[in-house]
């Protein structure tokens, strides 16, 4: 279980069980509207905002593959372009879970990409940073989500957040290895025929 979520849990737990209290109470209400599908108005536009930063990233990772593609550097444009069809996947996915629990999906305006890494060091710097922040807002819905005791909303980020793990990981592992390679070319080149993460 992830760390973060484990100790909000124990958090919780000590919470109901606390020393003046001799039997189970019922979380307060939030104060926040709740729709007809029984997700708050808080959280149905966090989710609406995190479909936007998916579409964000596709854009964003589409824009890397097109780059390294001009750079000579195919293969590892092949992993960029996998990212592209994953934040697809990702944005689907909050679609489908708010469709699911009867709420209308939104779809914000996405901002443009306004970042042109063409350097391999910047590509992995914005690509790290951009999964990290992905972890954090993520993060950031599911408190809400436990906050409000929307434990089908919180599940759901759980399972969202254990994919959003190996996505991080994979964009630390990948700046790792573009600091070993450094500026040596050969080593890009021959890094790139032999591309795997």
């Amino acid at each position: 279980m992830n760390p973060d979520i484990y100790n909000m849990l124990l958090k919780k737990a000590a919470e109901m069980s606390g020393a003046a209290k001799s039997e189970y109470e019922e979380p307060k209400e939030s104060s926040d509207s709740k729709s007809e599908g029984n997700v708050s108005s808080k959280l149905i536009g966090m989710i609406h905002d995190q479909i936007a930063h998916e579409a964000y990233n596709a854009h964003l990772y589409l824009k890397i593959a097109t780059n390294l593609e001009n750079m000579g550097l195919d293969n590892i444009a092949k992993h960029f372009h996998g990212q592209f069809e994953e934040e697809n996947e990702h944005q689907a996915k909050f679609s489908e879970y708010l469709t699911d629990r009867n709420e209308n999906v939104v779809m914000n305006p996405t901002p443009a990409v306004d970042v042109n890494p063409t350097d391999i060091t910047d590509i992995a710097e914005k690509y790290l940073k951009q999964e990290q922040l992905t972890t954090k807002k993520i993060k950031d819905i599911a408190k809400v989500a436990w906050d409000e005791w929307d434990l089908l909303t919180f599940n759901f980020l759980e399972e969202m957040l254990k994919g959003q793990h190996t996505e991080e990981k994979e964009a630390l592992t990948f700046r790792d290895q573009v600091k070993f390679i450094g500026s040596d070319k050969s080593a890009l080149l021959l890094w790139n025929m032999n591309f795997k993460l």
